[in-house]
């Protein structure tokens, strides 16, 4: 693998990459949605094509762009290569064959709506002590699937809300709010992807959800 930076320039509503050449890789156009509603049939990949412009989940990378599809002398052997374009202007090189392997679709409608039962879940969080806590929660980071980053994000809200109710600091200890931002910015990358909401709008849907569990 390798791993490289570049710049992200928002240009008319759409994301574009310039390389260190100056080339422009165009990436995705921005989707709005009317409301915060249930995802539309037909917004998420059916399968892995690795073409160019399509939408991939690189496990605790979170959601990139497929930029480049070429091949390439590596290691002295010519292969086909990807290059995918992810957040904070990383950009990663895989081969095609490692990043069949290592690289799925983004959450399906039927996924929404599990992680949609799993942020409004009103459930009590783990009581584990926090060491045994942390070791969880980064393994479910390092997986990236969407419904146990869910599950972080919900916790994380009701460890808040808790010390709130209790009148201590509303806030997490450093350690385990940078774990729980890590995985909020996950799911609303990889929510955006597939129901066509911007950051914003993702992050209120995720509010939106745990929210509902409280008010039933």
């Amino acid at each position: 693998m390798v791993a490289t930076r570049k710049k992200n320039w928002r240009l008319d509503g759409q994301i574009q990459t310039v390389s260190a050449t100056g080339s422009v890789f165009p990436t995705r156009t921005l989707l709005r949605s009317a409301t915060l509603g249930p995802c539309s049939s037909g917004s998420y990949l059916d399968g892995v094509r690795l073409a160019v412009g399509d939408a991939v989940v690189y496990a605790a990378y979170g959601v990139g762009l497929v930029a480049v599809r070429e091949r390439r002398l590596v290691l002295g052997v010519e292969q086909d290569v990807v290059v995918l374009e992810l957040a904070g202007g990383l950009s990663v090189t895989l081969p095609v064959a490692r990043a069949r392997e290592q690289l799925r679709p983004p959450v399906s409608e039927a996924g929404i709506r599990r992680v949609q039962e799993t942020l409004r879940d009103d459930g009590e969080p783990s009581r584990e002590v926090w060491l045994k806590r942390k070791r969880q929660t980064e393994a479910k980071l390092t997986g990236g699937d969407p419904m146990k980053l869910a599950e972080v994000v919900r916790d994380g809200v009701r460890r808040k809300q808790t010390l709130l109710a209790e009148k201590r600091n509303s806030r997490l200890s450093l350690g385990e709010n940078d774990l729980y931002e890590k995985a909020r910015q996950l799911l609303v990358g990889e929510i955006g992807v597939a129901c066509g909401f911007d950051p914003a709008e993702a992050d209120a849907w995720i509010d939106e959800q745990i929210g509902a569990a409280r008010a039933a």
